[in-house]
């Protein structure tokens, strides 16, 4: 489930912190080392926040601290990246500096994810997705581990003959049905 957070992060990272509406290439070409947003949300009270972020060369947000409008600390965050612009090492770290949470994303000679990696501040496991692609680089299996590494739950995906995913199996780790999702495409 962290992992999921955690992608949900490091896209928020992507999406949204790209100095607001601006695109990754737009940082890039303007050559912005780091923005700074102010955010009013008005349905709640004291609900203001600021954000900082720092941009490698590339565009990429290497960097984001958040906190409330009094200076109160909400998150702050580290990311590297290769010269692909993949995420190699995600950082959640304490108001101190001190790394409460890395993940670790491993990928093919194919530039596609294989292994991410999520530990705790004193670099334990806590959990562990696996990936495999088939011969067209679809991915077909993904496999999520616990602190253990004992199997958690699989998923498998199925793909129509235009390529496109029209099923997402989900099953525990004794090989049960959880979850099905399906999409029809009109051609």
């Amino acid at each position: 489930m962290k992992i999921k957070f955690l992608f949900f992060t490091i896209a928020f990272l992507f999406f949204y912190h790209s100095g607001w509406s601006q695109s990754k290439n737009q940082i890039k070409d303007r050559k912005i080392k780091s923005t700074q947003t102010h955010i009013s949300d008005y349905r709640k009270e004291n609900s203001n926040r600021v954000i900082f972020t720092k941009y490698d060369k590339a565009g990429n947000p290497i960097e984001v601290k958040e906190y409330k409008q009094d200076s109160t600390f909400i998150r702050w965050e580290k990311t590297t990246f290769n010269s692909n612009s993949d995420v190699l090492i995600s950082i959640s770290l304490g108001k101190d500096g001190q790394t409460l949470e890395k993940t670790e994303i491993s990928y093919n000679s194919f530039e596609q994810p294989i292994e991410q990696k999520v530990t705790n501040g004193e670099d334990q496991l806590v959990e562990m997705i696996k990936f495999e692609y088939n011969q067209f680089g679809h991915k077909t299996i993904e496999r999520q581990y616990n602190k253990d590494e004992k199997l958690v739950s699989y998923s498998k995906y199925v793909y129509d003959q235009k390529d496109m995913l029209v099923r997402k199996e989900i099953y525990n780790a004794k090989d049960e049905l959880l979850y099905i999702k399906e999409v029809k495409y009109t051609y």
